[in-house]
């Protein structure tokens, strides 16, 4: 057993251990940008030079009609039937190279780092999220087993934990594989999302708020889609909540 003399010599040893393994990894693997890929310091993320191309989305807007939600931070009133998208950015380079890292290429941590900008850019979804239920757009049970997670329910779980919500992961689910939204075209990908999902749960609940979650909305079309699926079952869906968007007001 150590004497309590030693004890210092055995912390500096341990931290210079330490930094020689952490060196080592950083040479073996070293922590690049989402983007660009040159060196990042910050990673997982993008670098301070990407971070900067990042098109934000800062204004609402509504997926029925397209119109944008607020004037001079005041909301308008657009439809009979409003759908408010909240978005952190553009879905284009450098965005689309985070996303991507995120959804496909096991880089889960990135959820956080989504979530955190999406608040900045919309700080007041962390009042209007509270005590509401966090929706993630399902994937079928065959993708997300080769996936390994369901990048939506990540970014709701996120979120939930940031503004104090309830994520309800099961509560819409799809009973049947259909092909990639990615793979179509945006004509294509409304005939394929309809009766794509089903509800596991009926609301009496009037009250109980819904909002969306997804990492890319892109067409609409499955979010309007899983929020007709909610709406027939009596829940009330109050808005959609996405890392990107190809939605640009």
């Amino acid at each position: 057993m150590p004497t309590v003399a030693s004890q210092p010599s055995a912390v500096r040893l341990w931290g210079q251990l330490s930094e020689i393994a952490r060196a080592c990894i950083d040479t073996a693997f070293p922590p690049l940008c989402s983007a660009c890929r040159e060196y990042n310091e910050q990673h997982p993320d993008l670098c301070e030079l990407c971070d900067r191309r990042v098109q934000i989305t800062d204004t609402p807007a509504c997926l029925t009609c397209h119109t944008p939600w607020l004037d001079r931070g005041h909301r308008l009133k657009c439809c009979e039937f409003p759908l408010p998208l909240y978005s952190y950015g553009h879905y284009d380079s450098p965005l689309r190279e985070l996303v991507l890292d995120f959804k496909f290429h096991g880089m889960t941590s990135l959820a956080d780092v989504l979530v955190e900008r999406l608040l900045v850019v919309h700080p007041e979804l962390k009042k209007e999220l509270g005590g509401s239920i966090l929706v993630p757009i399902p994937l079928h049970l065959s993708h997300e087993r080769i996936r390994g997670y369901n990048q939506a329910a990540l970014l709701a779980e996120s979120l939930a934990r940031m503004c104090d919500a309830e994520v309800h992961g099961s509560l819409v689910w799809r009973p049947e594989k259909r092909r990639q939204q990615a793979k179509l075209s945006l004509e294509q990908r409304s005939t394929n999302v309809t009766g794509a999902f089903a509800l596991a749960e009926i609301s009496d609940a009037q009250s109980a708020r819904v909002v969306i979650v997804d990492d890319v909305v892109t067409s609409g079309a499955t979010v309007r889609e899983v929020s007709r699926t909610l709406s027939s079952g009596g829940w009330k869906v109050s808005a959609v909540v996405s890392a990107a968007s190809n939605y640009l007001w």
